[in-house]
């Protein structure tokens, strides 16, 4: 799922099959995402798309999946909201025109009143491959990424609803 332009894009170098399917839809239209294929499980990759959504308008999104499917395993890649502002000065998305950026702090208090819970929280700038670089790029990533203020700028989450995990442990 994506805007159109990027679908257009994408079938220019992926083939769809009875498994893989290309949906341009605009997730701030819920009316299109309650129509989305039915299905038991899915996995639902956010990928560079919630910097761009407020933290509304993502719940309202992650509610209609929730409520649409039994089963939602969600990767969600998200800026703090630091991160968020200070991209408005650096960031290729700035030459397409884009200027309200949108970040999370705690993805605990985001999804507190929602049935989701977090499975897992990933650095998108590990310490492992920051001391794979070389040279200036790693005293950079270093500087900038590597310590406790800034390792949280840039994070991939990982969330199941609740009901889930609930029945795994029982």
């Amino acid at each position: 799922i994506d805007m159109e332009e990027v679908i257009k894009t994408r079938k220019n170098f992926f083939d769809e099959n009875g498994k893989y399917q290309m949906l341009s839809v605009d997730l701030r239209d819920t009316d299109k995402i309650k129509q989305l294929p039915d299905a038991t499980s899915v996995t639902v990759v956010m990928e560079g798309v919630s910097m761009y959504l407020k933290n509304e308008e993502l719940l309202k999104i992650m509610h209609i999946l929730n409520e649409k499917y039994y089963h939602v395993h969600l990767l969600l890649d998200t800026y703090t909201v630091f991160a968020a502002k200070a991209s408005k000065y650096k960031n290729p998305v700035n030459e397409v025109g884009v200027s309200e950026f949108y970040g999370v702090d705690d993805i605990n208090e985001l999804i507190k009143n929602e049935n989701y819970r977090l499975k897992k929280e990933y650095s998108m700038t590990p310490a492992h491959l920051i001391n794979e670089l070389q040279g200036f790029d790693r005293a950079f990533f270093n500087l900038m990424f590597n310590n406790a203020l800034y390792s949280k700028f840039y994070r991939l989450y990982e969330l199941e609803n609740k009901d889930i995990l609930d029945e795994q442990h029982i």
